[in-house]
């Protein structure tokens, strides 16, 4: 697996610049055919559409598992967001991915509520709209307060 992370050494630091410079996050993935049979191995789904390398998949090709296109988001929120936890997701898959495809995420930033961190997300593959939606990040409250002390009126970010 081929994998692009915004790097962050200070959390509070990284996630108070990006808050307040950026308004989207990106990290590109590419998913080879040994990472979805280790996943396949790994979840026990060993579905055609994701192993079968032969043309006759109604795909053409073998299609990346979905679970395993959320978890490079969930990597990229962990480098992104250290020792922050996932609190919630919702995701609509809109399309496929085909294994060693090049998929661009997207995640932007809404509000801070308390300690929660609510992102839009989505994954584009060329022009398709393979996946989207949303996730509430749990942050470390020292990371939480930090953000709130240092950008009370951002601009990027609805802070309540």
């Amino acid at each position: 697996m081929q994998q692009v992370y915004w790097p962050c050494t200070s959390a509070a630091r990284c996630l108070t610049r990006w808050l307040r410079n950026y308004s989207t996050l990106s990290s590109s993935v590419v998913f080879s055919q040994s990472d979805v049979n280790k996943f396949a191995d790994l979840s026990g789904d060993h579905n055609p559409i994701h192993i079968d390398t032969s043309s006759t998949s109604r795909y053409g090709k073998p299609i990346v598992h979905g679970v395993l296109m959320l978890g490079h988001l969930s990597g990229v929120i962990a480098t992104t967001y250290p020792n922050a936890v996932i609190h919630s997701m919702n995701v609509k898959f809109e399309n496929y991915l085909h294994v060693n495809e090049e998929m661009l995420v997207k995640m932007s930033k809404e509000q801070l509520r308390g300690v929660i961190l609510q992102l839009d997300f989505s994954g584009i593959a060329d022009t398709r709209q393979i996946f989207s939606g949303s996730v509430d990040v749990a942050l470390p409250k020292n990371m939480a307060r930090a953000v709130r002390s240092s950008l009370p009126d951002s601009p990027n970010l609805k802070i309540s």
